[in-house]
């Protein structure tokens, strides 16, 4: 079966500080792209990290009301340009129920001391997600 890779621009719509964490938020636009109906074989987030971060960091997603996990990854810098979250199954049934609108992820970031981090606003974020392509998906249906 022959697959189709992808991708989902996004970018950081702000974030919440608190004295003990930042929750950074991104955002999707999918309004011209249809995943209902699709067979979703795994998404990943990569986000890129600020520019100045030295420090080994963790990465956790969650979605907007912080009740379900999307994710989780580690980044050691400067082996990795972007940070990449492979989603969750969960993750991946909200991506697609958010076809034809917006699909939103709240992330966290803390250092190997536990120090919450900001990730930068300007930079470009996105999600790659394989999928059954659109041929081999009509063929097996």
């Amino acid at each position: 079966m022959a697959h189709e890779l992808l991708t989902l621009k996004g970018f950081r719509t702000g974030g919440v500080e608190s004295p003990t964490s930042i929750r950074n938020s991104f955002a999707f636009d999918l309004t011209r792209v249809n995943l209902r109906g699709r067979s979703l074989i795994s998404a990943d987030l990569h986000v890129r990290p600020d520019a100045g971060s030295s420090a080994t960091a963790t990465l956790r997603l969650s979605d907007r009301a912080d009740e379900l996990a999307y994710g989780t990854s580690v980044h050691e810098p400067p082996s990795d340009a972007f940070i990449r979250v492979p989603l969750t199954t969960d993750a991946i049934a909200d991506l697609r129920q958010a076809s034809g609108g917006f699909f939103s992820v709240d992330a966290t970031v803390e250092d190997t001391a536990g120090r919450a981090q900001v990730l930068p606003s300007t930079a470009a974020h996105y999600i790659l997600v394989l999928a059954l392509a659109e041929a081999a998906h009509v063929a097996a249906a």
